[in-house]
């Protein structure tokens, strides 16, 4: 069979999504079948490309400027035409494996696969919550999400969710669902052994807007004493001070007790962040524990510190308590509160250099065995070429 995927991520690198759309392209490949991806990704548009045996065609027509961006967005399906016209030269298409695209781009699939006889299927990895925007209720991506996942996904496609509730939620609509968390290559990341140093490291890497609590973080760390501050750093990367106070609402005077113990680096490529991750102890993530998109979605930022050996310092959220095991390889934080944090900071600092080298071996481990891509290849195989053959959600 030949799978099309269509994602309006990069692709085969540059986002959480494309680690995920490379992914399960390769335990497509291992299946045996083809894999094209049509993408965002920062090359020639309309030219076919190819990354691991993986083809690959972008439609995005590269440009800083905002108006292209808009272009890239709303011109999404007369493009995406243009391109499977050209892929249909040379490939029947059997299958399309979709994530949220620009709506009338859904539209004009789910016509062509009707029409066509095609496998629909939907990678379903977030449903926003009315907080995550400056309008709630009212803003575009909010309702667009909204009617994808109420309506507009039906019993046309296969659903691969990224979390228990979105499983729950299609299973209860009568579409077939699988759950398959954060998936990621743990060949192609790689971790090593920390050298002994009495400070611990703290990493937060993301975009942290309304969606991370970094206000609970920096204010937990500062309630630490003086010399309890000399022994800990927190590295933020993808976010400035001058962010931290107006996004985040952290108070400058908590940053100013912080300062030396604390260092913001900005946006930077992954490859990059991978390297922090490599050398931290400890990344941290604290998100609510009860809005929809934190209990719908699962954060990438925690199977790939796995992945790279450094444990998780976090809340509980999503399906996190099927993987993480306090003391083991996380520090758990009961809530998502500054004086919470505080306390799971103490525990990480009271850490020996043994109890620290376990935590790293078991977060690896964890990473092998629960988010790499290769433990969900022959689970999917059923699921893909004989949908009859499995009970909606039956997979794990």
């Amino acid at each position: 069979m030949t799978f099309l995927i269509v994602t309006m991520d990069q692709f085969p690198s540059g986002d959480a999504g494309s680690v995920r759309k490379l992914s399960f392209s390769k335990a497509l490949k291992e299946l045996g079948h083809e894999v094209i991806v049509i993408s965002q990704a920062d090359t020639t548009p309309f030219i076919i490309h190819s990354h691991q045996g993986i083809k690959y065609i972008s439609l995005k027509t590269p440009s800083k400027k905002y108006i292209k961006r808009v272009m890239n967005y709303f011109g999404h399906r007369r493009r995406l035409i243009k391109a499977i016209k050209k892929i249909s030269e040379t490939n029947q298409i059997d299958a399309i494996w979709i994530t949220q695209l620009p709506t009338d781009s859904l539209f004009y699939l789910k016509h062509y696969a009707r029409k066509k006889n095609i496998k629909l299927f939907y990678d379903s990895v977030e449903w926003f919550s009315p907080q995550n925007f400056k309008w709630g209720y009212f803003s575009f991506f909010y309702l667009i999400n909204e009617a994808w996942n109420r309506i507009l996904i039906d019993k046309q496609f296969s659903v691969i969710s990224i979390s228990s509730f979105l499983n729950e939620h299609f299973k209860a609509r009568k579409i077939q669902s699988i759950r398959i968390p954060v998936i990621l290559d743990t060949r192609e990341i790689a971790f090593k052994i920390r050298p002994n140093s009495d400070k611990l490291i703290i990493l937060y890497a993301g975009s942290p807007a309304k969606k991370d609590y970094l206000k609970e973080v920096v204010e937990g760390m500062a309630l630490l004493t003086s010399d309890e501050l000399k022994r800990i750093e927190l590295r933020l990367i993808g976010v400035s001070l001058d962010q931290l106070i107006n996004q985040c609402g952290v108070n400058p005077y908590y940053i100013t007790k912080c300062q030396n113990s604390l260092q913001t680096f900005g946006r930077i490529a992954r490859e990059d962040v991978i390297t922090h991750l490599q050398s931290a102890d400890f990344t941290v993530l604290m998100r609510s524990p009860v809005l929809r998109y934190a209990k719908a979605g699962f954060p990438t930022k925690v199977a790939e510190s796995l992945a790279t050996a450094t444990p998780v310092i976090c809340n509980l959220t999503s399906d996190l308590a099927l993987y993480l095991k306090d003391g083991v390889n996380s520090i758990i934080v009961k809530s998502n509160t500054a004086q919470s944090f505080v306390i799971a900071l103490r525990k990480a600092l009271a850490l020996s250099q043994t109890d620290k080298k376990l935590m790293y071996q078991k977060a690896r481990q964890t990473a092998e065995e629960y988010f790499d891509y290769k433990v969900y290849v022959k689970q999917l195989e059923p699921f893909l070429i004989n949908k009859k053959s499995l009970k909606a959600g039956s997979l794990i």
